[in-house]
């Protein structure tokens, strides 16, 4: 039927510009959480007794492992997040990422910051450790041997530079007297750090002593200013962030879109074969042309659509904007498509008024039917995106349907009536010319016609013989007034 025809286009257009809004929904999200995150590690440090000094060290830690998640979830990172294991174990790491490994120390100058970094077993022994202790007697390590091993080196940001040139004093003087002393500080010198990192570009933002230290004074007082710390969304995420994000997004519109497009080609393609036994090319290059026309379409709607809700989640269109629901966005988003571009039909006189404003009409009722069967299709499968869809296709193909009957059930009323709905529906009382041709009756254009000259004959009264009358016939259809086109009430053959 002609309803769940129009209703499998609407949807053809519109799947992949929702998958291309929620993705996007999502991406924000999951940037909102690492925020998130962030904030709740701080607010556990609130009323800590130890002085901010000595507390900037614990601070540094969750700053780097959440300031780190934070730039992946930007970058949509499927690499593993950092984590802090809060373990008082000896020699265990204060950050982990995946197999990667980083002890932090954060003193009050690069060269203290490199002592503690470069601690040995022996050292750890003698000062009373009872685990380094049990490893040199075991035999396990030995006495100069570093007891962070392979692990990063992280240290304040503004002490990284400083603290090499230190490792490196303390090389060149051990070397002309100590000689098992240099490598402690050469391992130390080789995984210096001021940042947690991934073999993807993500990495944790830098953080001095200094800032470490006010960290910790905000943290302790319970008054974390995000914004003063460059930690909201707007300042986090960049204009190429957007872009990058609302390209992918349109490409997998476009990807869907060419998809939903070709299924009709596809189909009929397949009918002709199981027909006629052979393939038909005409068939085969609509399927390409349908293919190319909804995977550009697609794109240009799903990337413009998918800035939109970006920049709505991340406040910069407002708050009432950013409370919007993403569907809602991508579904007006088609709707609005849609009628700029019948608005240009119109135009140029390829589409009638009545035709523009019935299109428009059907589109917004199609695409309120799409959303409520994607939000009860949401709400019963609990996949991200598939429950939305399918529930989205059923409401699509049900609201094309329940348009036609009622537009049918509307014309049939205008018909018996007269009503023309304000004009949107044309009352017509010519008979068209196909019908007129189709029942035999000649017919002539009174704008055209050119009446022919009269010139009488001499009349002999005598010779004068009457001819007789012979009368043309022609079939006469019956006809009665029915619908033709697109909101036109006019006569069909009965």
């Amino acid at each position: 039927m002609e309803g769940l025809r129009e209703g499998y286009e609407f949807y053809s257009r519109q799947a992949g510009i929702a998958h291309a809004v929620i993705d996007s929904e999502q991406w924000i999200d999951a940037i909102d959480e690492a925020i998130e995150a962030f904030v709740e590690d701080m607010a556990s440090f609130e009323g800590n007794a130890k002085k901010a000094e000595i507390l900037a060290g614990d601070v540094a830690e969750f700053w780097h492992a959440d300031t780190f998640n934070i730039d992946a979830a930007i970058h949509r990172s499927s690499g593993p997040r950092a984590e802090v294991p809060r373990s008082t174990g000896f020699g265990t790491p204060d950050v982990v990422i995946g197999d990667r490994q980083y002890q932090l120390k954060y003193y009050a100058n690069a060269d203290a910051s490199v002592r503690a970094q470069s601690v040995t077993f022996g050292q750890e022994a003698h000062q009373g450790s009872p685990s380094a202790q049990a490893l040199l007697d075991a035999g396990l390590v030995g006495e100069n041997d570093p007891v962070y091993g392979e692990m990063s080196r992280l240290v304040p940001s503004d002490q990284v530079e400083e603290a090499r040139r230190v490792a490196n004093r303390r090389i060149a003087t051990e070397a002309a007297r100590r000689l098992d002393q240099v490598e402690r500080y050469r391992s130390t010198r080789d995984r210096l750090t001021g940042n947690v990192e991934d073999d993807q570009g993500n990495s944790s933002m830098d953080l001095s002593r200094k800032d470490a230290n006010r960290l910790a004074r905000e943290a302790k007082a319970g008054e974390l200013d995000l914004e003063g710390w460059g930690l909201t969304t707007e300042q986090l995420v960049q204009l190429e962030d957007v872009m990058r994000q609302a390209a992918k997004a349109g490409l997998t519109a476009a990807a869907l879109a060419a998809v939903l497009e070709a299924v009709p080609a596809v189909i009929a393609a397949a009918q002709h074969l199981l027909e006629e036994g052979e393939l038909d090319l005409d068939d085969i290059g609509g399927v390409a042309s349908s293919a190319a026309s909804g995977g550009a379409r697609g794109f240009i709607v799903g990337a413009t659509t998918a800035a939109i809700t970006d920049a709505a989640k991340m406040g910069i269109l407002g708050e009432v904007a950013g409370d919007l629901d993403p569907t809602v966005v991508g579904t007006v988003a088609v709707v609005a498509f849609n009628t700029l571009r019948n608005s240009v039909r119109v135009a140029r006189g390829k589409m009638k008024r009545a035709e523009l404003v019935s299109t428009l009409g059907r589109d917004a009722f199609v695409a309120t039917c799409s959303l409520v069967g994607g939000g009860i299709g949401q709400s019963h499968i609990q996949i991200p995106v598939v429950g939305y869809l399918i529930g989205s296709f059923v409401g699509s193909t049900v609201g094309g349907l329940s348009w036609e009957l009622g537009e049918q059930a509307t014309l049939a009323v205008c018909v018996e009536s007269g009503l023309t709905l304000f004009g949107l529906v044309d009352q017509d009382y010519e008979v068209p010319e196909d019908l007129i041709r189709q029942i035999g009756a000649e017919t002539f254009d009174y704008e055209r016609f050119e009446p022919e000259a009269f010139e009488p004959e001499a009349l002999g009264a005598e010779r004068f013989e009457p001819e007789a009358l012979a009368p043309e016939r022609f079939g006469v259809t019956q006809l009665r007034r029915g619908v033709f086109g697109v909101a036109r009430v006019g006569y069909s053959i009965g």
